[in-house]
């Protein structure tokens, strides 16, 4: 399915899969569905604490949300899925592995956490025909989550065709500006010269949100709306971080680093953007931080400087 790093929580369960038919749990084996959210269910009910806050995809195999065949994550390469859009892959031969993958929905391949054996007492699986969405089997409703699209298959897919899947996903072009511009319709006569509106404060505007934190890692958005009277074709950001924060990982843009200085370029397709208007898609980081995160506070595009809020 795809999803948003957006709007998570650790409440049950925000799953896709398969589910019980009786909508009451049935015991162990009895599903087979994504589980998207930070729960770690057997650090909170099993002593068995999970490296990382999360988000996270998870297999909801009924009794437990299994990052492994042992339950929680130890993985300290994976403390949480950050993407705005999250693709998230979980499928299950039914006897002998299930296997769990990720990836950004607006660019790249997949990850794969985990392929390996069922845990202990989940082979065979004994599967119900219900399809669930946003409950937990038994019909648990606490969680929270976004949904754009999804499909569930009969069989274990080849790696392959999962790729070929992520690939058609990121060619959708998630969070861009679609559809076609209308053709001006010719007028005839004198077209009257417009009024120039005043502007008041500087040529942009900046909004920095960080969005997720974690130990060592956050993802921050930025918003930034031309308030020129002029229109942009092109643009670039930069500011500079007041700690030791690095990007990591950009979308919705191109992003140079030296030291603590930031530049940011547009993508092909969000660099034209009318004046008044905000830039569609803005662009998002994940980054690292080490001691503190504290958030730039003066930002330029196109050489002048920002107002913030």
């Amino acid at each position: 399915m795809v999803t948003s790093s957006n709007d998570v929580n650790n409440q049950c369960c925000f799953d896709y899969g398969s589910g019980e038919t009786s909508h009451t749990d049935t015991g162990n084996a009895t599903m087979n569905a994504i589980y998207w959210g930070t729960a770690c269910w057997f650090g909170t009910f099993g002593n068995n604490p999970c490296v990382g806050t999360g988000p996270w995809v998870e297999a909801d195999l009924e009794n437990g949300m299994y990052h492994t065949n042992t339950g929680s994550n130890k993985d300290p390469n994976n403390p949480g899925v950050h993407f705005p859009f999250v693709s998230a892959w979980e499928k299950n031969n039914g006897t002998n592995n299930f296997t769990l993958k990720y990836g950004n929905a607006q660019s790249g391949g997949l990850a794969r956490p985990y392929s390996g054996p069922l845990p202990n007492g989940y082979s065979p699986m004994k599967l119900q025909p219900s399809i669930l969405l946003g409950t937990g089997g038994d019909n648990s409703n606490g969680d929270v989550g976004e949904f754009f699209e999804g499909a569930v298959t009969a069989g274990f897919p080849a790696d392959a065709t999962e790729d070929a899947v992520q690939a058609n996903i990121v060619s959708a072009g998630y969070g861009s500006s679609v559809g076609s511009t209308p053709t001006p319709i010719p007028t005839t006569g004198t077209t009257p010269t417009p009024t120039p509106t005043p502007i008041t404060g500087g040529a942009c505007k900046v909004t920095y949100t960080v969005t997720n934190q974690w130990q060592g890692g956050f993802g921050a958005n930025i918003s930034i709306t031309n308030t020129s009277s002029t229109a942009w074709s092109s643009w670039t950001l930069k500011f500079t971080f007041p700690g030791s924060q690095q990007v990591t990982q950009l979308w919705n843009g191109n992003v140079t680093q030296s030291g603590s200085s930031v530049t940011v370029t547009n993508a092909s397709y969000n660099g034209q953007v009318p004046a008044g208007a905000a830039i569609s898609p803005g662009p998002g980081f994940n980054g690292s931080w080490n001691g503190s995160n504290p958030n730039p506070t003066s930002f330029t595009v196109n050489g002048a400087t920002c107002t913030t809020s």
